[in-house]
């Protein structure tokens, strides 16, 4: 397995991919709904690995009641610029950053750092690396990331590793921080569709059958 997110024209992978607000809000709802949630008044929130953009730019939308700003960064530099331009009226800073070094930013300048869809592509010792920086510039963390539930287990980018609920549980606290919620969301196996609506939003249905996992961690 090839460590590392390695598409080299990331501009053009995202064109291909229908994403919309509407859309992402739908698939991300309880990811956002914890970020929001974690998200206090007048916060400072950063969303690492941004890719696109589009989370951040839903995120900023919605905290902006609470006065709080998102900054959306990621490695490539095309993608941050494109973003900038994109979302130029949603009040957001954009940064080009490192992931596993992020010396630009201070000791708890962030009240929320979330990604999502990136963990998965590296091994337990990079993420832990990878935890601990992100826990240095940020009061919480909220990630998501595929789990072993899902029923379709293609590798999109040919890396990504399907790791338990548990198994991503446990690399959190190896990485010596503390879970203060655990959750999940995305339900596309099949005998799903006769769960009952009602039964699908509830808490307990996420953590149990959610195919993406959802910690929310701190210091």
């Amino acid at each position: 397995m090839q460590e590392g997110l390695n598409f080299q024209d990331w501009n053009e992978f995202f064109k291909k991919i229908p994403f919309t607000y509407y859309r992402t809000s739908l698939i991300q709802k309880k990811y956002i709904q914890m970020i929001d949630e974690y998200t206090p008044q007048h916060g400072k929130l950063i969303e690492i690995a941004a890719g696109s953009g589009y989370t951040s730019a839903v995120v900023s939308d919605l905290v902006r009641k609470k006065g709080a700003k998102v900054t959306m960064s990621d490695l490539e530099p095309d993608l941050v610029n494109s973003a900038s331009v994109k979302y130029e009226t949603f009040d957001m800073d954009f940064v080009q950053a490192n992931s596993l070094d992020l010396k630009q930013f201070n000791d708890d300048e962030f009240d929320v750092l979330f990604h999502q869809g990136f963990l998965e592509h590296f091994s337990d010792d990079m993420i832990i690396a990878f935890l601990q920086e992100q826990s240095r510039i940020s009061k919480h963390i909220v990630f998501d990331v595929p789990n072993g539930r899902r029923w379709n287990k293609t590798q999109e980018f040919g890396n990504e590793r399907f790791l338990s609920h548990n198994r991503w549980m446990s690399i959190t606290e190896d990485a010596g921080l503390t879970i203060e919620h655990h959750t999940a969301r995305r339900f596309t196996n099949p005998w799903k569709k006769w769960v009952p609506v009602a039964v699908q939003d509830s808490d307990w249905f996420h953590e149990l059958f959610g195919e993406a996992s959802i910690i929310i961690c701190s210091k």
